[in-house]
């Protein structure tokens, strides 16, 4: 029986899809199922997914006659999970072929550690080294101000997570929204080292929604205090939020 499963949400993906599956595939660690959940694309998607499930009994697809969106999507690929490890991949970015092998060194080596990401490159439009904290409790200050761990390079242990989802209403910054609770229940860690390509293009998500993005942080951080025993009813919060989103 597989230790690990991989979920995929993919959307109209046919230009980089192949080389996001390709990189999974080809990992150094390979006892896993690839499961992609194809939310109504319109393109190749659906031929490109199929041609790989027929030569690959790793890759398992689930086609939505609907688009749910990549929220709820990744919700249900962790109810569908049966394994004790679960790893996050998006299907336009490259991951690099010992990524797994040394996320699953980590928590081999650390069962307090829950989530496991690592650094990673932006490439494409915009070149970047993405380095976040490494250490547990400097994570924990970090994500007080933004994610501080890489979406598409995350693992974790499904029994880390509890019952926290990605919440759809918080899209682009759902990644945000359910690493900022999950923090408060287990370690993170990410592995100073670049194991995935993010591919930035005008056409991200978290590019071509803004304003939902300033309105999900604001919710996100609200709750986030609710763990220090404040409040949204808190006079002082507009100041707060004032302060953190003028800041230089």
């Amino acid at each position: 029986m597989n230790s690990l499963t991989v979920i995929m949400p993919v959307y109209n993906g046919e230009k980089y899809l192949e080389e996001a599956i390709d990189s999974i595939l080809n990992q150094t660690f390979a006892d896993f199922k690839l499961l992609v959940l194809n939310d109504n694309s319109s393109d190749s998607t659906p031929e490109i997914l199929d041609t790989y499930q027929k030569k690959d009994n790793r890759v398992e697809i689930i086609n939505k006659t609907k688009n749910e969106g990549p929220a709820n999507l990744r919700n249900e690929g962790i109810e569908r999970a049966h394994t004790e490890f679960i790893a996050l991949m998006d299907a336009d970015d490259i991951a690099l072929p010992t990524r797994f092998e040394k996320q699953l060194a980590v928590f081999k080596n650390n069962p307090n550690i829950g989530v496991c990401g690592t650094w990673l490159t932006f490439f494409g439009d915009k070149q970047k080294l993405i380095k976040h904290s490494v250490n547990p409790e400097d994570l924990k200050v970090q994500f007080l101000s933004s994610c501080g761990i890489g979406n598409p390079t995350v693992m974790f242990r499904k029994s880390a997570i509890k019952d926290f989802k990605f919440e759809h209403q918080y899209v682009p910054a759902e990644d945000y929204g359910l690493w900022s609770q999950v923090i408060q229940v287990t370690d993170f860690y990410n592995i100073p080292e670049s194991l995935l390509n993010y591919r930035w293009h005008p056409n991200n998500i978290s590019q071509t929604k803004e304003e939902n993005l300033k309105k999900a942080n604001v919710l996100i951080k609200k709750k986030q205090l609710l763990h220090f025993g404040i409040n949204e009813t808190n006079t002082n919060l507009d100041n707060y939020f004032c302060l953190l989103y003028t800041s230089p």
